[in-house]
């Protein structure tokens, strides 16, 4: 059987993918990237914005249209979390919907005729992510989901709930994954700040962190997607003392407390200020995530996020431009002409460009351990602190998991000017 994946999902569904195109030959079935032959098409799809989701709704009905006439589409991942448009697809020949977010065992199910269960391993599995096909550096999804309502985020038209992995089950697969040879491992989730609310009714992140980086072996641990909203004392008291957290993602979206307001923030920057500070003065890598282009936004609101990102050396990992959509409460606000956000955008990211290129050079400064995590193509990949860089050809020699402790500086391959970012604009 031919069987196409197609992913439009985020590193969550990223994770399940490759996952699930490994089992699927495993199962002995061939891998197509032609849907018109195709006799199985897996959509997998996302709903984090209206323009995608409305991208996936015009990619689902091509699909219909133009697959065989007797082959199956699975439509999977976030969309089908939306149930007000998952029944437009119901009655649909041909058409199937898996509405898991451990989607691997489901489909593998329906494409061998099996009724298997999602285990807990698999479960576990499904969040882990290896980078070139090792663990010497992994990424874990410790939690799913939010309870904040910014006004303009999924969580206002997506019915998930706040889903943690339990603690100690985490915790053991984690301590495992080091015993394999992890070194360095990043810590994610949409908001990983209220990592076991849910299960605990009280936040566990900071234990949590605490006792993985107890771990023999364990050299680094990145916390990513953190908000100051949900901060508390023992967490940020964690981050800052804890000798094993070397980068930490802390969201920021723009520096101006008005544009906060209306995105429904529940923090102001002086608050969001008050974390960063002692998590600098630690020498802590500090990174987030921006918006360009949110309603009633101009220049002026962009100068004092791009004014403050450069005073605090905060590095710009993503740069978001806000898509309206009808659902959202952001939609009621004198919203930007499509090329207006974009020129935003531009202007922001002109600006972060070079804020970001100081603020690599600077710490690539730095003596220190790095981990081998992987090598490809020629090059070998090297984790310093949050991203990793290609060395020189000379350096083949190193093998997966080597520590190395020359300056990052003198390993990287491209020349100061030419130094290619890893992050996306």
């Amino acid at each position: 059987m031919e069987v196409l994946v197609y992913n439009k999902g985020c590193v969550r569904e990223d994770i399940a993918t490759q996952k699930l195109r490994r089992k699927i030959v495993e199962s002995g079935h061939t891998k197509t990237y032609d849907y018109h032959t195709a006799d199985v098409i897996v959509y997998i799809t996302c709903a984090g914005l209206g323009d995608v989701i409305t991208e996936c709704l015009r990619e689902i009905e091509a699909f219909i249209h133009f697959k065989k006439k007797d082959a199956t589409l699975i439509i999977t991942g976030c969309l089908t979390k939306i149930s007000d448009i998952m029944k437009w697809y119901e009655n649909e020949d041909n058409v199937i919907i898996i509405d898991k977010q451990d989607f691997v065992i489901p489909v593998l199910n329906f494409i061998n005729g099996d009724n298997k269960r999602t285990t807990m391993r698999e479960k576990l599995t499904n969040r882990t992510r290896l980078f070139y096909g090792n663990n010497a550096h992994i990424q874990f999804m410790l939690c799913h989901g939010c309870i904040n309502r910014c006004s303009f985020c999924k969580t206002n038209y997506m019915s998930e709930q706040l889903t943690s992995v339990p603690y100690e089950i985490a915790l053991k697969h984690l301590q495992n994954m080091i015993k394999m040879g992890t070194k360095s491992i990043t810590l994610s989730g949409e908001n990983l700040t209220l990592y076991g609310i849910d299960l605990y009714q009280k936040p566990m992140l900071h234990k949590f962190i605490h006792d993985l980086s107890e771990t023999p072996g364990l050299m680094y641990l990145t916390i990513n997607e953190i908000t100051a909203q949900n901060m508390y004392p023992e967490l940020l008291k964690e981050l800052t003392d804890n000798p094993k957290v070397i980068g930490v993602s802390l969201q920021l979206e723009t520096a101006d407390n008005r544009l906060l307001g209306l995105m429904n923030r529940q923090h102001t920057i002086e608050q969001y200020d008050a974390i960063i500070k002692p998590l600098k003065e630690a020498n802590k890598y500090i990174n987030t995530v921006l918006i360009g282009g949110f309603p009633t936004e101009t220049y002026e609101d962009i100068d004092t996020t791009i004014d403050y990102v450069r005073a605090r050396g905060i590095a710009t990992e993503l740069i978001c431009r806000y898509s309206d959509f009808s659902v959202l409460p952001s939609h009621d606000l004198p919203q930007l002409g499509t090329r207006e956000k974009t020129q935003h955008c531009i202007y922001l990211r002109k600006a972060i460009k070079d804020i970001n290129r100081n603020i690599l050079e600077n710490k690539m400064e730095d003596s220190g351990n790095g981990i081998i995590y992987g090598k490809e193509d020629g090059k070998v990949y090297i984790k310093k602190f949050h991203h990793g860089y290609s060395l020189k050809k000379e350096h083949q020699y190193l093998e997966i998991g080597d520590v190395v402790t020359t300056p990052a500086k003198r390993l990287v391959k491209e020349e100061k000017h030419q130094i290619a970012y890893r992050y996306n604009y």
